[in-house]
């Protein structure tokens, strides 16, 4: 067997178990934990719900949709939403780690390490943001990481999308958009004026925003 083919084996395998142990836990789930009923109250425009949550409402808005667009009940829409970001959380991970240079036993070990993280697995079964919260992070760190080592347009609008995404499920995503870029300050491998160029071009998106 090739390493290539080795390697998109460990990614297959962790996406199924991914699916399996969260399938497993929203199955054992009797009730639906409390801001899960929020959130689906919101999407079915429960004005009490919307002013609890503050107006943050996308991960609501994308439960609603699929519900809408396919049938399903709410709380199944929900579950659904999870097992597709859980899934995008497990790849960006072992993303990262082929970044970082990881061997196909290492890659192995990190697909290990993501699946049985105690509070990942704890929370399969909730429907919360924070799915989308984590997964999207992950995403954007994969990105962060190609900054760091050689600035690109490319690189920057992955990380910018994939804080943006990260930023709708839960607010504490601006706060990472605003410092995660001051590691390229760290970037020995480029002068000063350099490194202060890529900071300010990588805080561009967030300058426009604002």
């Amino acid at each position: 067997m090739t390493v290539d083919l080795q390697r998109r084996y460990i990614y297959l395998a962790a996406i199924l178990l991914s699916l399996l142990f969260s399938v497993w836990r929203i199955v054992g789930v009797d009730l639906i934990n409390n801001d899960g009923a929020i959130y689906l109250m919101a999407a079915l425009g429960d004005e009490p719900s919307k002013q609890h949550l503050h107006n943050w409402l996308f991960y609501s808005y994308l439960i609603g949709l699929l519900s809408g667009a396919s049938g399903l009940s709410l709380e199944w829409s929900a579950h659904l939403v999870n097992l597709v970001l859980d899934g995008v959380l497990v790849v960006a991970f072992l993303r990262v780690a082929d970044l970082f240079g990881a061997g196909s036993r290492v890659l192995f070990w990190a697909a290990v390490v993501i699946i049985s993280v105690p509070y990942l697995m704890e929370n399969r079964g909730e429907i919360i943001r924070g799915h989308g919260y984590w997964a999207f992070s992950m995403v954007a760190f994969s990105y962060d990481v190609k900054l760091y080592r050689c600035f690109s347009w490319g690189s920057l609008l992955g990380w910018s999308i994939g804080m943006l995404l990260a930023t709708l499920f839960r607010i504490e995503g601006l706060v990472i958009a605003v410092l995660a870029p001051l590691g390229l300050l760290l970037n020995t491998g480029y002068g000063w004026s350099d490194r202060l160029r890529h900071l300010v071009k990588t805080w561009s998106p967030l300058l426009v925003a604002g």
